[in-house]
């Protein structure tokens, strides 16, 4: 257990030095925060006709210097952090969840006084048409934990779900009416050659 704390350790402290070759020489000044965890709620709350979903970002350090907006071309909520640097692990969500990607990358910016920032985008589940549906608010939860909250009306999800039942009840009658069809020529066919053999 020891013996993979330090393999462990070696490599993030590779991560680090790497990180800082590919940056600018002011980013030696910038600040270095460290993620422990990211965690989904699995299950939505519900308040009147509304669905609720929840992310919380777990810091070892309270966040500063931070600023987020919605990019509709990743569909995602994006976070930027002004003069910091983050190291964050990687993170899987379920397939069901709304949060579908998680990703931290550090990038050079003349916004900071270091010249860097990392920019956290988490992408979302899209429409039922590939629009945005998501409205979301970001709040410092504790001194250490960032939560992302993301909502939507549910007529939307039940719009989805009748499109799907419309589109899987169209298979499904074309489906029976190919087979119909096929059966119906099938007996017209053996009728016609029928009528044919017991000609004189």
């Amino acid at each position: 257990m020891t013996r993979n704390r330090h393999i462990k350790s070696f490599f993030l402290n590779a991560a680090f030095c790497a990180l800082f070759l590919l940056l600018p020489p002011q980013a030696l000044f910038a600040q270095m925060f460290h993620v422990d965890s990211v965690r989904a709620c699995s299950a939505p709350t519900v308040h009147s006709d509304t669905l609720f979903y929840t992310l919380d970002c777990y810091f070892r350090e309270k966040p500063v210097n931070y600023w987020s907006y919605y990019d509709r071309i990743l569909n995602a909520v994006v976070i930027e952090f002004i003069d910091n640097l983050l190291m964050a692990p990687e993170v899987t969500f379920p397939h069901n969840n709304p949060f579908k990607e998680f990703k931290a990358k550090a990038v050079e910016t003349k916004m900071a006084l270091s010249g860097v920032m990392t920019r956290v985008a988490i992408r979302l589940d899209k429409g039922p048409a590939g629009e945005q549906s998501w409205n979301y608010s970001m709040s410092l939860r504790t001194n250490t934990a960032l939560r992302i909250t993301i909502w939507k009306k549910m007529e939307l999800s039940q719009q989805k779900m009748e499109k799907e039942n419309r589109a899987r009840f169209i298979t499904s009658f074309m489906i029976g009416l190919s087979i119909s069809v096929a059966i119906i020529a099938a007996g017209v066919i053996f009728f016609l050659n029928l009528n044919t053999a017991s000609k004189p």
